[in-house]
């Protein structure tokens, strides 16, 4: 039987050394690339005359890996850190050079209150752009928590109050699935998490919120389906942004796919236009 740990490689080529040092090029701040998810480098290092030479560079054991989960991140690379989530909910910093551990915070995430295959795809990083200044690591949790850790070291956040998703969203949640798969989107001084609900009748409402990247604190929400537009409606929750969101920076847009309002599969009990199910929503 193989041992439960998962690992985690980087490949690179033989003999060869980086050569676009500009850390503009080099880092990896969001999970898609850019706030608009572009998932587009400018390196050009690897390509396709070389691509058959690439080797395994290192490998890195988490160590942690509960057997049924897989590791479904994409690593952020940020001033030569790089940020993973295991399947065992833990964000570790990397040297992304060697492999090398260097620091592992737990996120004690509760297996029984997860659900969306409890995997993790991802953290948002933020900073203050002062030098030397704060920086930080923002992660949504499969049991439905919004979480923040000193990118340094690792340590909680001793400014930032864990949110509890299931108590922002009301007492419609207290026993239903509320999580978080994907990576939390950062603008400014906010930060936006896509809530995985189920979509059921008993579902939680997929409210989408904005918090403070300083306190926790909620900032604004938006009800993504208000009585006021679907009077005939009985069953009011889901059609939450559970893939997360993607940023138009420039313009301070915010774009959010919703799912399906409850239930998903039979919308008899929920005639009406069922806004904002289905959509793709822009938000200030």
């Amino acid at each position: 039987m193989l041992p439960s740990i998962c690992v985690f490689a980087l490949v690179g080529l033989p003999g060869s050394a980086v050569s676009e040092r500009g850390l503009g090029n080099l880092n990896w701040p969001v999970v898609g690339g850019d706030a608009g998810g572009s998932r587009y480098s400018e390196l050009k290092q690897i390509n396709t005359s070389n691509v058959g030479q690439l080797r395994v560079a290192w490998t890195f054991h988490t160590g942690d890996a509960p057997g049924d989960i897989p590791i479904q991140c994409t690593p952020l690379v940020v001033d030569g850190v790089m940020y993973v989530v295991t399947s065992g909910h833990r964000v570790v910093a990397i040297n992304p050079e060697t492999g090398e551990r260097k620091w592992t915070f737990d996120s004690r995430n509760d297996r029984s209150r997860s659900g969306h295959a409890r995997s993790s795809r991802g953290v948002a990083f933020w900073s203050d752009g002062k030098l030397g200044g704060k920086k930080r690591i923002l992660y949504g949790t499969p049991d439905g928590r919004i979480l923040s850790v000193d990118a340094k070291n690792g340590s909680p956040d001793s400014t930032f109050k864990t949110v509890d998703l299931r108590s922002e969203l009301g007492a419609a949640a207290q026993s239903a699935y509320v999580g978080v798969s994907a990576a939390p989107t950062v603008y400014r001084d906010l930060i936006f998490i896509g809530v995985a609900t189920g979509e059921d009748s008993n579902s939680a409402p997929g409210t989408i919120m904005a918090f403070s990247v300083s306190t926790g604190k909620r900032v604004w929400s938006f009800d993504v389906m208000p009585p006021s537009l679907n009077p005939r409606s009985r069953h009011l929750g889901a059609a939450g942004a559970w893939s997360g969101y993607v940023m138009d920076e420039k313009r301070g847009v915010l774009f959010a796919a919703t799912g399906s309002a409850a239930r998903d599969f039979d919308g008899t009990d929920r005639p009406g236009d069922n806004l904002y199910a289905n959509c793709v929503l822009a938000l200030d």
